[in-house]
């Protein structure tokens, strides 16, 4: 298994026969794509030396396609766009023109479930997954500079925080920021004007305000979400889970943010954020937060109430309730 950043110096060490891209973040998943394409045809007609599918609803020409040898360049790249729930007669062809590759074939699998899996020791797993912030920031300030953009620290920053580190979110406001900003330089004054923060972004937002007894900022967050549309059981199920994120966080302050982190599936920035707000609150009090916000998605669900009512008496709740 290797991460992205890795592909193209492991590809020119030695290409694997069939590559297995994952991940969350979109423009890493076609940035592994292109590494493929770019080294694996090495000057090559693309139109010659790449075969792309959809997905693999046709596996024998797939299979047939594998096997043939390439006349028109030395290496032929199979791409497969989007493959899911394998069933077992698929993984059983495919392992068996793995145990025996076409040489002259390379495979590149863009798989959204684990259903795959057992083929990754045939090949390469290439792990696509929103970076950390330190790297996404990087990537902003390449970005910006490669189209002659000027971006400050503070603009980097709010524009992690507000796409949640997803980097082809990151890239298509970067274009919106260059339409806009003046004089080839963008400040944290154009993203909070143009780019709308990612919900999750704005659940912390929220349950730090909570915290802080902020309630001029809780309102604001709260009116915000509802504004662009965001339904009331996604916001009560989002808070549901950052606060016993935070709760977790606060009954195991011994284990190192990466251990918790890999608990919840989550970044160990995540983890911070939730050390922060737990730091707020006693434990108790924290219980019986999970514990109310457990029996109002349980009310809603039983149709006791609506999901808008739901999450309304929950940040009613939130705003008067003492912390400790």
């Amino acid at each position: 298994m290797i991460n992205v950043s890795e592909l193209e110096s492991s590809v020119k060490k030695g290409l694997k026969a069939a590559y297995f891209i994952k991940g969350d973040d979109l423009y890493l998943v076609d940035y592994a794509k292109s590494v493929l394409k770019s080294l694996v045809t090495d000057g090559a007609d693309e139109e010659f030396a790449v075969e792309v599918f959809e997905d693999f609803s046709e596996p024998d020409e797939i299979l047939a396609v594998l096997d043939t040898p390439s006349f028109f360049s030395e290496l032929k790249l199979v791409l497969v766009k989007e493959a899911s729930k394998a069933n077992d007669k698929l993984i059983e062809r495919l392992g068996a023109y793995l145990s025996d590759p076409n040489p002259s074939s390379v495979l590149a699998v863009v798989v959204s479930d684990d259903s795959f899996k057992s083929l990754y020791k045939a090949g390469e797993q290439v792990v696509c997954n929103h970076p950390d912030a330190p790297e996404a920031s990087r990537f902003v300030v390449s970005e910006a500079l490669k189209n002659g953009f000027e971006i400050t620290p503070t603009a980097v920053r709010l524009l992690v925080e507000y796409t949640a580190r997803d980097l082809a979110r990151a890239n298509s406001e970067l274009q919106k920021l260059y339409a806009f900003s003046e004089n080839k330089k963008i400040t944290d004054a154009d993203v909070k004007a143009l780019v709308a923060p990612d919900t999750e972004f704005q659940i912390y937002e929220l349950t730090n305000a909570l915290s802080r007894g902020d309630n001029k900022k809780v309102l604001a967050v709260y009116n915000a979400l509802l504004a662009r549309g965001e339904k009331g059981a996604t916001l009560l199920s989002l808070l549901e889970n950052q606060y016993r994120r935070v709760f977790h966080t606060a009954l195991n302050q011994g284990k190192r943010d990466e251990e918790i982190a890999a608990y919840f599936g989550v970044k160990p920035y995540s983890v911070k954020v939730a050390r922060d707000v737990a730091a707020r609150y006693t434990q108790q009090s924290l219980k019986k937060i999970v514990d109310m916000l457990t029996e109002l998605e349980y009310s809603f669900k039983s149709g006791k109430m609506t999901d808008t009512e739901a999450v309304d008496y929950a940040v009613s709740y939130l705003i008067k309730k003492e912390k400790n």
